[in-house]
């Protein structure tokens, strides 16, 4: 999301949330400032249209149950029907299609998710370091749904490796 400068707001708190949002910034090391930014933020690139676009809650460990007991062909068809979606999704999500929004809204949700990641940019590689702690077949899924997403839009070829817990896409940028 662009900057395009500050403004000044106040805001009132009942004292037990303003409480939880001093204790979450000191948790974080930051101000209170700079943590409702962030809760500013999340609100609007992800929460704010996440419903709309179908994502819900969901525990992790109920994920990777569900995965674990899928065969790797059935986790290939998931991907590629959530692949076709995706376009519509990142429309509703991010507002644009193109390379640079298809890959915002991928960093949106790794973050949302709260999956640990890293994006690294050499040149116009830019290589993605997702560790999601979700076993082999979510690794696996996350390689087919960004496989069929770069096919379906035409948008980029990723090279994927995968790993037990991690996921790593290197993507040139056109």
């Amino acid at each position: 999301m662009a900057d395009s400068g500050s403004a000044s707001i106040t805001f009132r708190f009942p004292k037990s949330v303003l409480e939880e949002l001093k204790e979450e910034a000191d948790h974080k090391n930051i101000s209170i400032n700079a943590l409702l930014n962030q809760i500013a933020a999340s609100h609007i690139e992800w929460h704010a249209r996440a419903t709309k676009a179908g994502f819900i809650t969901v525990r992790r460990v109920l994920l990777k149950r569900i995965f674990d007991n899928l065969t790797e062909e059935e986790i290939d068809k998931l991907a590629k029907t959530s692949a076709q979606e995706m376009k519509d999704v990142c429309l509703l999500m991010v507002r644009k299609h193109t390379q640079r929004s298809a890959l915002e809204f991928m960093e949106r949700w790794v973050r949302t998710s709260d999956f640990g990641y890293r994006h690294l940019v050499e040149d116009s590689l830019h290589t993605y370091i997702i560790q999601h702690d979700m076993g082999y077949k979510w690794s696996y899924y996350l390689s087919k749904l960004f496989s069929y997403v770069a096919e379906e839009v035409a948008l980029f070829r990723p090279e994927i490796s995968v790993g037990k817990d991690m996921v790593v896409l290197k993507i040139r940028e056109k």
